[in-house]
């Protein structure tokens, strides 16, 4: 620690003995951290001049001695701080009681510079940061209204890139500048922070934060409709733990109940078969082309199918496909959405596990034309692992396979859909097994995959592959018991957990 203090103070005394406006300018770029563009320099520093030359050229003539110096460094459009300690120093010359209005003043001439929405969406991350450092000194109601509604733009944007956990970060700072009184008076915008925070949370596996935030929105919530994507989220994280799918059920199942959609999740077998040839005979002449004239747009219905959807998946198996079936019938009934895709792939390989395969195929490349027709990459986590381990296992080779159930996995990282995503992993590390991959590619790929499963905080899911991962070790001739499924790869308990 003294070591680094006494540079800090050598490299403040020298930043010291540079000219006052250099100095100036290295402490502004202080604010914006360890890289900061040309133009955004200029801009900051107040010159006027700006759109009188290039600003490059300004920076240049006026910044040369910081870098003879070695302080800075040109890189393309941008100047650098060649090391993390000098723009602690150059910071650290900012008294403290003037650091946050310095960021509030950065940050209000950033979003000035900006003549449309577009260009203020091209550096809102930069915006809102400096904005949320000098939020203290903000002093009018409008002005917190004004930056909470820029962390949420920031927020989506964030998401919009699956940077999850930025978008976390940006989301908070919107939550904690909203009080009691702002539930009243911007509702809307209060529910649209907590459930997005509460989205972005289970994305990143903080399940203890997503019940906090679904409680605060189910008790403050004005109607059904602000509750309903909380619910859907808590179902999710619910359903991350195996040992809790029949409870998440029940969370969506009772959802349904107030949509209008009546379920019990102890229906029988005999209703589940009642169901499936309703939905076959409801089938019978109709192609694709039939099913996908009629688009649906009843928002009301439109949720129904999306929890119909994500409740099917914690279910138990004979009870998930009644589920399915209502969601196909009701695309027959009030036309198509992304959730139809899903309602296919199911009903394709229930045909599948009957050996009823030309039904079979033809339902599954129904369920990936309505995907690919509506644009829904972000199914096909769910829809891709279905159908690619099931009836096109058996149609196609086994190879072929391989890269489209990975493909799943990495599109339901992006989505945000992260236990499905998890779930085509152990798909895809199966079928690598199965087709004969090499043992110790394989066993890469469960490790890397494992890794990332652990960061989700998906490991119950992952429980999944354990058995597989002794057994290629058994191969491998890495075991002690070589004709036994247990060992290192298998922790005490996991597979109780299975």
């Amino acid at each position: 620690k003294s070591i680094f203090k006494d540079a800090a103070d050598l490299l403040s005394r020298k930043i010291l003995f540079l000219p006052k406006d250099i100095q100036f300018k290295l402490k502004k770029m202080a604010c914006i951290g360890s890289q900061c563009d040309i133009t955004i320099l200029h801009l900051i520093c107040g010159d006027d001049s700006a759109s009188k030359e290039p600003p490059d050229e300004l920076c240049n003539i006026n910044i040369a001695i910081a870098v003879d110096e070695g302080l800075i460094q040109k890189n393309g459009p941008n100047y650098d701080f060649a090391h993390d300690q000098i723009e602690s120093a150059a910071y650290s010359l900012i008294p403290e009681k003037h650091q946050g209005p310095w960021h509030l003043s950065i940050g209000k001439k950033l979003l000035s510079s900006c003549n449309s929405e577009e260009e203020i969406e091209k550096i809102i991350f930069l915006i809102t940061d400096q904005l949320n450092r000098g939020k203290l000194s903000m002093k009018e109601e409008a002005e917190h209204i004004s930056l909470i509604e820029l962390n949420y733009r920031a927020a989506k944007k964030a998401i919009s890139s699956s940077m999850f956990s930025n978008a976390s970060h940006y989301l908070k700072e919107g939550i904690s500048l909203l009080d009691e009184t702002h539930r009243e008076t911007h509702h809307r915008l209060w529910i649209s922070l907590y459930v997005s925070y509460a989205e972005t949370e289970y994305c990143n596996g903080n399940f203890k934060n997503v019940r906090d935030t679904v409680g605060s929105i189910i008790a403050h919530a004005k109607s059904l409709d602000d509750k309903v994507p909380a619910y859907k989220t808590l179902c999710l994280c619910v359903g991350s733990g195996r040992k809790n799918y029949r409870r998440s059920a029940q969370i969506g199942l009772d959802v349904l109940g107030q949509l209008g959609e009546h379920f019990s999740i102890n229906q029988s077998q005999v209703t589940a078969m009642a169901e499936f040839l309703k939905t076959k005979f409801l089938l019978l002449g109709k192609d694709v082309d039939i099913i996908m004239s009629k688009v649906m747009e009843d928002k009301q219905m439109l949720v129904i199918m999306d929890l119909l959807e994500t409740t099917s998946i914690y279910c138990p198996p004979y009870f998930g496909f009644i589920l399915v079936f209502r969601i196909v019938q009701l695309s027959i009934s009030h036309g198509v959405s992304v959730n139809t895709a899903f309602g296919f792939a199911c009903f394709s390989a229930l045909l599948n596990n009957a050996d009823d395969l030309h039904n079979a195929y033809k339902y599954g490349n129904f369920a990936l034309d309505i995907m690919r027709r509506m644009h829904a990459r972000e199914k096909y986590c769910r829809i891709y692992p279905i159908l690619f381990s099931s009836v096109f296992l058996r149609s196609n080779r086994m190879h072929s396979c391989l890269d489209t159930v990975l493909e799943a996995h990495r599109e339901g990282l992006k989505a945000g859909d992260v236990t499905c995503a998890i779930i085509c992993a152990t798909i895809y590390c199966n079928i690598a097994f199965r087709c004969k991959k090499k043992l110790a590619l394989v066993k890469k790929d469960l490790t890397d995959l494992g890794r990332e499963a652990k960061v989700y905080r998906q490991e119950s899911t992952w429980n999944l592959v354990y058995p597989l991962e002794q057994a290629i070790l058994n191969l491998m001739g890495h075991a002690e018991w070589p004709n036994l499924l247990d060992g290192d790869a298998i922790p005490d308990g996991s597979l109780e957990r299975c």
